[in-house]
């Protein structure tokens, strides 16, 4: 499964980062509760979002499954479009902020990033 290879190749880097964020959409049904759990723990701060999809899982429900594991865990409901912005965090040397869960969300990530020429090298 995807969030456990993503786990184990996290772990091997993580030493090298002193804030963890993550940020997570995912379908409802490509929902694995454990493996997500377990991924997010090592993250200091989660947020939660819908893929654009019908499939999307609400973000509400994401919320409630994480807040007894994961310190702060929060929704970002605003345009992904400007998600660094939205997220309200700037990313410092040894930051790193870690997109993961649905393809739809990672695709449209990925194509943000690619118009602004915003590259990240880990």
């Amino acid at each position: 499964m995807g969030f456990i290879a993503l786990k184990q190749y996290l772990k091997s880097i993580f030493p090298n980062f002193k804030y963890k964020y993550l940020l997570l959409g995912i379908l409802k049904d490509k929902f694995y509760k454990k493996e997500l759990i377990e991924l997010a723990k090592m993250f200091q701060i989660v947020y939660v979002t819908a893929p654009i999809s019908e499939r999307a899982l609400n973000p509400d429900s994401l919320i409630k499954i994480l807040s007894p594991h994961v310190k702060t865990v929060k929704i970002l409901q605003e345009d992904i479009l400007n998600y660094k912005r939205n997220l309200g965090i700037n990313l410092g040397n040894n930051d790193i902020l870690v997109c993961t869960g649905s393809l739809y969300l990672i695709g449209y990530i990925k194509e943000r990033i690619e118009q602004k020429n915003l590259y990240v090298e880990v």
